[in-house]
């Protein structure tokens, strides 16, 4: 063409390969704006020019059914339609928008989409990494963002986590001029009851662990989920019922403004929950369909035989596979519903945000006052699912595409639930991860990085575990195994460094007092209370302030001594002669 527009995606590429630089010009004016464009997706994604479809080029597009409409786009500064000359962008938007996806438009001017948006954002000019640096301080410290893509495809999260937390949404309100509410407006609704699926049979607990996608499927009251969506529109509320393995639950989001819609939900998800065969139908099919498709990846694998070694072969913590689903009964989901949610008088609802609490008081009294209730309280079993004791080796060979060694560490043990033994825990991992960036990322270059966390329980029992997890190859695994277990040993024998505890302190302190302006801070700062008793409020920050080296060093210590370690290792298999 006249600019040049269909060569110039292969030159950089060509030239690179021929001359070692992807340095060359032409005088067409493609080479200034479509040919960088395109070398740049090129190398990032291996695309010359991604198509953006929202739908994942799925043969039904946005009616096939493994197709999930989003709730939310952002159009930030761009105007699709009429900006982009090949007009591949805007009929996306339109096209979703009918079918009940929210926009938020980001922009000085009011442009199309902004006046069809949920919230426009009329950010000053040139102060957009202020907002996106806020709106990523919401998304970590409220702990709303995909942990399994960060763990896989993401590298510099936690100085990310770290650098974010000098942006609150208050700062960024003032250098960016738009209300703080705007940026991060919500209120949120959470109700919970002891019981869970530990109160499920061995038969019913893996339905149980899909009832969420069941009901997200089907919809609740008359409303299918399609036909909420319309009746939804122009709203942000939303409820879902969720389980953990010792809890029952109910999820709530919504707008100021919105807030009686979230309790209307709330009310139909409570005493008419739907369910419809033809969308069991195909949630089953679509469950088949990935589950196909997931079962020679090495990373399910690899969890699957982690999970199966850890819990040594437990029935009740196995993956989801194609022999467990096809045990599910639709007939029995509304039984197993209501052994989940059977009445309100166990659950605790707890309510944050921007919201007045004479408009609040009157909606609890009609739309919470007037559920159903029982007798008979709701309480967890305990189901007899701990980890294995001892030290437990598995190394097992998998095919795999691009060979690698996966790692995978899991100590545990008994301990007292209490603030403090939380915090050195966290201070322990996040040494660890200190030592391994140097040891074995820096020094031996061995893998791109190692995953260490830490969690503790007090349902059924007072517990901690810790995992240990990375990638590497054939030659280094076993070398970078021995650096794993000897730094802990470091830290066990001479305490950890001063510099790795002080700069978690730091940052530990700082995500403390952002959180005191984050809904979901306050949220699980209500629910510690009101579960297990601990007060953050009262005690968390003065914990973190004196916790000491010597009490991280005893948390190494306690680790290794109680002798709980599964290793799980997986290798690439070795191709049989031909």
């Amino acid at each position: 063409g006249g600019t040049g527009r269909e060569a110039c995606i292969y030159y950089y590429a060509l030239t690179f390969s021929v001359l070692q630089s992807p340095n060359c010009c032409y005088s067409q004016s493609g080479w200034s704006c479509y040919g960088p464009r395109c070398s740049i997706s090129d190398y990032v994604l291996g695309a010359g020019y991604p198509e953006l479809d929202y739908a994942g080029h799925l043969p039904g597009s946005y009616q096939d059914p493994r197709y999930t409409v989003p709730k939310w786009i952002v159009v930030w500064g761009k105007e699709p339609l009429p900006s982009n000359g090949d007009g591949f962008f805007g009929h996306c938007l339109v096209d979703l928008m009918k079918l009940g996806t929210k926009i938020i438009s980001i922009d000085p001017r009011l442009t199309s989409w902004g006046a069809r948006a949920e919230y426009w954002l009329q950010i000053r000019p040139g102060t957009d990494a202020a907002l996106g640096c806020a709106w990523l301080n919401v998304i970590i410290n409220e702990d709303l963002y995909d942990h399994d893509f960060v763990e896989y495809w993401c590298y510099g999260f936690d100085q990310l986590a770290e650098r974010v937390q000098d942006m609150p949404p208050e700062k960024a309100a003032e250098i960016c001029g738009v209300p703080v509410e705007d940026i991060c407006a919500a209120a949120r609704m959470y109700a919970q009851a002891k019981g869970g699926l530990s109160i499920l049979t061995d038969e019913e607990f893996y339905m149980g662990e899909m009832m969420p996608a069941f009901n997200s499927m089907s919809g609740v009251g008359k409303f299918s989920a399609t036909d909420l969506k319309k009746q939804l529109s122009g709203k942000s509320a939303s409820v879902q019922p969720s389980v953990e393995n010792y809890a029952s639950e109910m999820n709530g989001f919504c707008s100021p403004k919105d807030l009686e819609t979230m309790f209307q939900l709330l009310y139909l998800n409570f005493t008419q929950p739907r369910f419809d065969e033809n969308d069991y139908n195909t949630l089953m099919k679509m469950l088949r369909a990935q589950l196909e498709n997931v079962k020679s990846n090495p990373d399910y694998l690899m969890e699957d035989k982690f999970i199966d070694v850890v819990y040594g072969n437990n029935p009740r913590r196995q993956m989801v596979s194609t022999e467990i689903i096809d045990k599910f009964s639709f007939e029995a989901l509304p039984a197993i519903y209501k052994k989940l949610y059977p009445d309100a008088n166990s659950f605790v609802f707890k309510f944050v945000g921007n919201v007045d609490l004479e408009t609040l008081k009157p909606l609890v009294e009609k739309y919470i006052g007037s559920l159903p209730t029982s007798k008979k309280p709701m309480t967890f079993v305990d189901d007899k699912c701990a980890p294995v004791k001892g030290e437990v080796t598995e190394d097992f060979t998998a095919s795999m595409q691009q060979p690698k060694v996966s790692v995978r560490y899991r100590f545990s043990g008994e301990m007292p639930y209490t603030l403090k033994n939380k915090a050195a825990l966290t201070f322990l991992t996040q040494a660890l991860n200190s030592r391994y960036l140097v040891s074995i990322r820096e020094e031996k270059g061995g893998t791109y990085g190692v995953q260490v966390s830490g969690s503790t329980e007090y349902i059924p029992s007072e517990t901690y575990d810790m995992t240990i997890s990375f990638d590497t190859n054939e030659e280094m695994a076993d070398e970078l195994r021995e650096i794993v277990m000897k730094e802990i040993e470091e830290i066990a024998a001479n305490g950890p460094k001063s510099e790795d505890i002080e700069k978690n302190r730091e940052f530990m302190l700082k995500s403390w007092k952002n959180s005191l302006e984050q809904n979901a801070g306050w949220m699980n700062y209500l629910n510690s209370k009101y579960g297990s008793g601990l007060d953050y409020l009262a005690d968390y920050e003065e914990v973190l302030k004196t916790l000491t080296n010597a009490d991280v060093q005893a948390m190494a210590k306690k680790v290794l001594a109680d002798g709980n370690l599964v290793k799980v290792i997986m290798r690439p298999a070795k191709e049989e002669a031909k």
